[in-house]
């Protein structure tokens, strides 16, 4: 009777060193791509090792060994709006869009994954952190949306108007599923040195879309509208 109680233990010390030499697949096999996450202001720049073949926002992106999805979660929830900044055959560049320097902070989570948000398979996660923003607030005060008549101002409390004339580089336009949405014109008029700029901004398209302004110096800030 000693025998098959030995071959039966042999048998689970067998099974047991095959589970810990095999493991369970490594997160970039899942993937088929190693995944490099870098960080500033609001942005996230994502490169895999791996070509990419297309991005589709919100946020799907094709990759040499299939599609996924991509988001970023704080405390296990989906968290905010992205836009497309930029990308290449290697990389892509998004912005967070409606944040602040106090809501943006804390650690995040970027996810690659199959399914759905709320019920992802994930195949490669990624630690975010942001940057603490330390620069000049400013802020966007809209007041027409039809032509996208705005001033900057320093508060959303009390506004006080900025002094400062920006560009058209300063601003970046997103539809509301962030895609990059081209400024067809841009112009400020200045009403004396005692009066701060006003400024119009005008593009194609309805529905929503996200205002973005970020210059060297300034918090990126961006508002939502609808028209």
């Amino acid at each position: 009777m000693k025998k098959p109680i030995i071959l039966i233990f042999l048998a689970i010390v067998v099974t047991i060193i095959m589970i810990v030499t095999t493991g369970c697949p490594e997160i970039a096999d899942l993937l088929g791509a190693t995944v490099e996450v870098t960080t500033s202001a609001d942005k996230v720049t994502v490169t895999f090792s791996k070509k990419i073949n297309s991005i589709t926002m919100p946020n799907t992106i094709e990759l040499e060994t299939g599609t996924f999805s991509f988001d970023l979660y704080k405390d296990d929830v989906k968290v905010g709006d992205y836009g497309l900044l930029s990308n290449d055959d290697y990389s892509f560049t998004i912005v967070m869009l409606g944040q602040t320097s106090s809501t943006i902070s804390g650690t995040y989570e970027l996810r690659i994954y199959t399914g759905t948000e709320t019920n992802p398979s994930v195949v490669a996660e990624e630690e975010v952190t942001f940057p603490a923003w330390s620069t000049t607030a400013r802020y966007i005060d809209i007041f027409d949306t039809a032509y996208i008549r705005f001033q900057m101002v320093t508060s959303f409390d009390g506004p006080v108007l900025a002094t400062e004339t920006f560009v058209q580089t300063d601003f970046t336009v997103f539809d509301g599923n962030g895609n990059r949405i081209p400024i067809t014109n841009f112009y400020s008029s200045t009403y004396g040195n005692d009066y701060p700029s006003e400024y119009v901004l005008q593009f194609t398209g309805s529905g929503k879309f996200w205002i973005r302004f970020y210059k060297t110096g300034y918090m990126p800030v961006s508002r939502s509208i609808n028209r």
